[in-house]
């Protein structure tokens, strides 16, 4: 018979003391508490992987090496109280569901020292780890006073009908000088030396914010009933002579002369100007004031959809219609005005919008549906016409995903590409791969640095110039 490499059998059973983790400490002595474990042949392996699993040590090997893993930690008594120790970055009591329905020795944690505790916070500005969350600044009682004085004279003056901006200002100062005044007072009451001023109040910078915000709401809703006609009449017959917006062409070609097209109106700033709604706008009843999206088809009446993305009614905000293209302004999660919305409408919304680009770049519906129909003059439906600008669009990304490549000779990290193609995931800065990632910041880099614009353009033959002008389909 071979021999084997087990050890033999004493008369004498081993004995391990072992820690039990899930009774609390001696309080006289600061001891662990303890138990016995009699090394015989009923400590199987499956006995000794589970008290090993209790103690969080690993679980592999046979039955040799178990033993001898128990043994160690047995014999290592330092070790033993750094178990009743948190983690780094945790705290007691900061035990998951799951490991509490697992373990014994987190289900006695939890009982001991309570469930885990939530804190409000504040979400960081990028969404990251939980030890980059905030907590929230303490209110003292004269913050608290001071903000319920504003708060009472506030509703006071909307019941009397008097205009929010043009007097908050005076009201948030005189209701800081009243404040001021009984922290004072309140101050030599109790023989305490008055903290100094250091100037105005960060909840005056907080009003003055919900103020412009208001202004700006206020400002590009005032200018709505000037542009309805306006736009109005050039949907509905726009000019054969008339230039289209002066934007640089998704497939990164330079024209020859302007394009024809429809009036569609340019904006500078975030706030579409061409909102309107009557003075005194209150932005607090804004949510209210804006109902769910309207449930509305385009896919058999696309001449209606080329209207109704200029002038609409089928949403009114505070008594105005708002164009189909301006919907994100209301319904996007940054604008906390109606949540969890813009993720239901969103991908209707952007097929919508490649469409009405689409008729953009034609200029006129004849000439959109002259590219959009069979040789016999019969009009592809909505799906084929999705599935074309789907195609195109594929198309357009990789010829200009190519044409950065082969600009920048295959390093789209190189100084000259001014970081355009490049994020940062993890700390690490990462080049994008993707053809429609690299396509549509190609075409921003173009659009926003002129010199490397004609500097390409100087290196394409005069045969690829020759492209018709439409506007960039980034997304929304």
């Amino acid at each position: 018979m071979p021999p084997t490499n087990r050890p033999p059998i004493s008369n004498t059973a081993e004995s391990l003391i072992l820690p039990l983790f899930h009774e609390p400490l001696n309080p006289q002595t600061n001891q662990v508490p303890t138990e016995e474990v009699k090394v015989t042949r009923q400590l199987t392996v499956k006995r000794l992987r589970d008290i090993l699993k209790d103690y969080g040590l690993p679980q592999s090997g046979n039955r040799n090496a178990l033993l001898e893993r128990l043994r160690q930690f047995s014999q290592a008594k330092e070790t033993w109280t750094s178990q009743y120790r948190a983690a780094p970055g945790r705290q007691r009591g900061d035990i998951s569901s799951q490991r509490s329905a697992k373990t014994e020795t987190a289900r006695v944690i939890e009982q001991q020292f309570g469930a885990r505790v939530k804190v409000s916070t504040y979400q960081p500005k990028r969404v990251g780890r939980a030890k980059e969350l905030r907590d929230p600044p303490p209110l003292g009682d004269t913050r608290i006073t001071m903000f319920d004085t504003w708060a009472s004279r506030v509703n006071k003056q909307v019941g009397e009908g008097i205009p929010l901006v043009a007097s908050s200002v005076q009201v948030l100062e005189s209701t800081d000088a009243n404040a001021g005044r009984t922290a004072a007072s309140n101050s030599s009451e109790a023989g305490a030396v008055p903290a100094p001023n250091k100037g105005p109040s960060s909840s005056m910078f907080a009003v003055r914010k919900i103020e412009n915000r208001v202004s700006s709401i206020t400002q590009m809703l005032s200018t709505m009933q000037t542009q309805l006609s306006v736009i109005g009449s050039a949907v509905m017959g726009p000019s054969a002579h008339s230039s289209c917006r002066d934007v640089f062409p998704p497939t990164s070609r330079l024209p020859d002369s302007p394009c024809t097209g429809i009036f569609a109106p340019e904006f500078t700033s975030d706030v579409p100007a061409s909102i309107s709604a009557t003075a005194g706008l209150d932005i607090s009843n804004l949510c209210d004031q804006v109902p769910d999206p309207p449930a509305v088809s385009f896919s058999d009446n696309l001449s209606q959809l080329f209207r109704e993305w200029y002038v609409s009614s089928l949403l009114i905000v505070n008594g105005h219609g708002i164009p189909i293209q301006h919907w994100p302004w209301f319904y996007k999660e940054k604008r906390n005005i109606r949540t969890n919305v813009w993720s239901v409408i969103r991908m209707k919304w952007t097929i919508w919008k490649f469409i009405v680009e689409e008729f953009e770049r034609h200029g006129t519906e004849e000439a959109f549906w002259g590219e959009h129909s069979d040789s016999d003059g019969k009009r592809h439906n909505f799906k084929r016409i999705c599935s074309d600008l789907k195609t195109g669009r594929k198309n357009d990304n990789r010829r200009d995903a190519d044409a950065a490549l082969n600009y920048f000779g295959h390093d789209l990290s190189h100084p000259d590409a001014l970081g355009y193609f490049t994020y940062k995931r993890t700390g690490k800065t990462l080049t994008m791969t993707k053809p429609e990632k690299i396509g549509g910041q190609w075409r921003k880099l173009l659009k926003e640095h002129p010199e490397i614009a004609e500097a390409w353009a100087a290196t394409q033959p005069q045969s690829d110039r020759e492209e018709t002008w439409h506007d960039d389909v980034d997304g929304v």
